[in-house]
């Protein structure tokens, strides 16, 4: 790998700027394995509370999905420009409300594996879901090296575009389909859709979050 990155220190000086909350509010947490492990097994990432937003759970129960896009790579120290040695790998978690039942349903493409989970009747309960760590498919190299990982969480509300797509893998109908009427009542929904895309839009949150340093072990 070629590309290099900020020391250590410095980008610990970044993080408390970068992550959203403390403790106790929404956050990245990177929980690395024994570092006799580190080479065969990647960290476990959790986002907690990172679904707390009456905005967020409003725009994904009036039918727009959400999607967590996490990124992660691992950094060796070094002395002047810290060295990216695996990464970026990435993985993403899709929300999406069925009108009809009521009912939150999860989608997991971590490590080219796609899961579906659900159905969930109460958006608590998909939050309890996604703060469940997962582990990152991001081994660490065994060399003799101090390494970090850097972790990345972007919460992305779904365009347009993106909706055909999600109700064929989920095989949600949110669109009025009546017949000879069907042209009318989808440019009407169509209408709608960006209303409250406007309406429940805005910037997507970011949350990164730094591992502790380890040398990985034999």
């Amino acid at each position: 790998m070629s590309r290099a990155a900020p020391p250590l220190i410095a980008l610990a000086m970044m993080i408390p700027v970068l992550i959203a909350g403390g403790q106790e509010g929404p956050r990245l947490t990177v929980m690395l394995p024994p570092e006799n492990r580190a080479a065969f097994e990647g960290p476990r990432v959790a986002a907690v509370g990172v679904l707390r937003s009456s905005q967020l759970e409003e725009y994904i129960t009036s039918g727009f999905p959400a999607r967590l896009n996490f990124k992660a790579e691992l950094y060796s120290r070094r002395q002047t420009f810290d060295q990216l040695e695996a990464g970026p790998v990435r993985w993403n978690i899709t929300i999406t409300f069925d009108q009809l039942r009521r009912e939150f349903l999860i989608l997991r493409d971590i490590g080219g594996e796609r899961s579906r989970q659900g159905p969930y009747r109460n958006f608590a309960d998909v939050e309890t879901e996604i703060a469940r760590p997962v582990q990152a498919p991001i081994p660490a190299r065994l060399i003799d090296q101090r390494m970090y990982y850097t972790v990345e969480l972007e919460i992305v509300k779904l365009e347009l575009k993106d909706l055909d797509e999600l109700k064929q893998w989920w095989g949600i109908e949110v669109r009025p389909a009546t017949q000879g009427k069907r042209n009318f009542l989808s440019a009407v929904w169509r209408g709608v859709e960006k209303g409250v895309l406007r309406i429940l839009g805005g910037a997507n949150p970011v949350y990164r979050a730094i591992s502790e340093p380890f040398t990985p072990r034999p």
